[in-house]
């Protein structure tokens, strides 16, 4: 985990409650999930590859004792792999779904900060249709040095991905 040190607080005296977010970076895109739904965050590690798996799953890893998927946030955005020399790093949440809590991890480029946010910092992503890549958004806030956005997790891991790597990794 980061340091207290890195703990950013982009509220204002007076403002709604707070609630932390860890930022993390892809290609050039810095995004955030509630840090309450990340386990840990780790360097990545070795997977085992899955046969026939959609390309944003690299394959599964063994976290604590737990097989997991592991995913590729540059191929599920639709971004190009990382380039040699990279070190990304592996953050491990919980996504909910209809029928169970489970573990999955995400591959990013780097680990940002730990941002506490108020909620009246946090804006309603715009419209732009499901094809504009917001759809897994579930705010933007605008910060000094850019714009970070809020990943819904539960979005990012529809129910329909959910089932396709259930089916993968069974």
């Amino acid at each position: 985990m980061l340091p207290p040190d890195h703990v950013r607080d982009a509220s204002e005296e007076g403002s709604k409650a707070e609630e932390r977010f860890i930022s993390f970076k892809v290609d050039t895109e810095e995004y955030a999930v509630p840090i309450l739904r990340v386990q840990e965050v780790r360097n990545a590690a070795r997977y085992t590859l899955i046969p026939r798996a959609p390309a944003y799953l690299m394959g599964v890893c063994s976290v604590r004792g737990a097989i997991v998927p592991v995913i590729d946030l540059r191929i599920r955005f639709g971004l190009p792999k990382l380039p040699e020399g990279g070190r990304p790093v592996m953050i491990v949440v919980m996504v909910e779904s209809p029928t169970r809590v489970r573990k999955m991890a995400m591959v990013a480029d780097t680990l940002v900060s730990v941002h506490a946010l108020s909620s009246d910092t946090i804006k309603a992503p715009p419209q732009l249709g499901a094809k504009a890549g917001l759809e897994f958004a579930s705010g933007l806030v605008q910060l000094d040095d850019g714009i970070i956005t809020i990943i819904n997790l539960d979005k990012l891991f529809n129910s329909g991905e959910l089932a396709v790597m259930d089916e993968a990794t069974s």
